[in-house]
């Protein structure tokens, strides 16, 4: 039977620090919209305290989570148990991105983890709830090392871009999501694709939002009806 608690509790701490995998989960609000679930290297996960998480995202050929986290701010994270004790932990919660070169990224990582090679932002998960369950049918998996292949290319790609280093990289790769949302901005030009990018989100945010207040009121006058004529 699955546990559900407000934070993170001693248990889930002392799960969460055994493990070098985790896996993070978002979406879009269009309804047509890719959702996105990634893998990542636990070694830059840290728990701030007990509903508060981050990590240090690394620069890859796309940023789905980036975008979706400051679009619409869902997210949740999942950690399993591939060894010995079987076991799911997820915190669910509302995220928020910190860039790298942002006032807010310095304040929020700690000095060992600013500088990992190819590090482009902390995502922080703000966490409203946590929730443990059994994880019987996740198969063994034996840990044996972190890949270098990502560390690897970075410290190439800035070798052969010493003025821009992965800024470069980021520019081409990490601009918006697969379906058209803004994702880095630091470093990246303000030109009219970027603002009619910003644009197209703000409308989605406010139509999510009018969606949301006429749904609550048709509700609360169907209610208010059903009470008078009973």
């Amino acid at each position: 039977m699955g546990k559900k608690f407000p934070e993170i509790t001693d248990g889930i701490q002392d799960f969460i620090s055994k493990q070098h995998i985790f896996f993070v989960a978002s979406a879009p609000l269009a309804a047509q919209g890719h959702l996105n679930v990634s893998p990542r290297s636990a070694e830059s996960f840290r728990i701030v305290n007990r509903n508060r998480a981050y990590w240090v995202d690394l620069t890859g050929s796309g940023a789905e989570t980036i975008a979706h986290v400051k679009e619409n701010s869902r997210l949740v994270v999942m950690f399993c148990g591939f060894e010995k004790q079987p076991n799911i932990v997820r915190l669910w919660g509302n995220g928020w991105v910190a860039e790298k070169g942002t006032k807010a990224f310095d304040d929020i990582v700690e000095p060992a983890l600013r500088d990992l090679p190819g590090a482009r932002a902390a995502i922080v998960i703000d966490i409203t709830q946590t929730g443990s369950s059994c994880g019987y049918s996740v198969p063994f998996y034996n840990y044996v090392a972190q890949r270098s292949t990502l560390n690897d290319f970075t410290l190439k790609y800035e070798a052969s871009h010493p003025e821009e280093g992965m800024v470069a990289y980021r520019r081409e790769k990490n601009r918006f999501s697969w379906d058209g949302l803004i994702a880095i901005e630091q470093g990246m030009p303000r030109d009219w694709e970027y603002w009619s990018h910003k644009i197209v989100a703000g409308y989605r945010r406010w139509e999510k939002g009018i969606w949301g207040i006429g749904g609550g009121l048709f509700v609360g006058l169907m209610l208010a009806g059903g009470k008078r004529r009973f």
